[in-house]
């Protein structure tokens, strides 16, 4: 960039001013959460914890037994439970609701990382539930990374 200057009716060429240099950064900067970002998150899990205040205020009100789990629909909690218990012994899983054997061939790293807790002497339906708050938070700073990504910097 240049500016011309007229001094005494001769043109003259001085130098631009010289532009502030570039700042890089190294890597990303962190971000700060702003109260509705965290209120937001407080309420998702919240909402996400209803089913289970609901079972345990119905085993300590009522002296039912809990099976540890906290879905509607107890079938598929029970078989991810099944799952920790076989992936608990080896990392692979079984179908344990058949009536035929069927091979250890099944492999989820959630149900796996479980099943090594589960090995460690943690019952199995706290490594299920161990999964509930990661979801949460992978959810919540997932989507708000997928809505800077594509917002342009909103």
């Amino acid at each position: 960039m240049r500016v011309e200057l007229d001094v005494a009716g001769v043109p003259r060429i001085a130098p631009a001013p010289p532009e502030p240099p570039i700042r890089k950064t190294r890597g990303r900067e962190r971000r700060r959460l702003d109260w509705f970002e965290v209120a937001v998150l407080v309420a998702f899990g919240l909402v996400s914890l209803w089913v289970l205040a609901v079972d345990l205020f119905q085993v300590v009100a009522h002296g039912r037994v809990w099976t540890g789990t906290d879905g509607v629909y107890l079938v598929d909690q029970m078989q991810y439970l099944a799952w920790i218990q076989s992936a608990s012994h080896h990392v692979l899983s079984s179908n344990l609701f058949v009536l035929r054997g069927t091979p250890a061939d099944y492999l989820q790293p959630a149900v796996a990382i479980s099943g090594a807790l589960s090995a460690l002497g943690v019952a199995p339906w706290p490594a299920l539930l161990l999964w509930k708050p990661v979801a949460v938070l992978v959810a919540i700073f997932g989507f708000d990374m997928y809505v800077r990504r594509t917002g342009g910097g909103v």
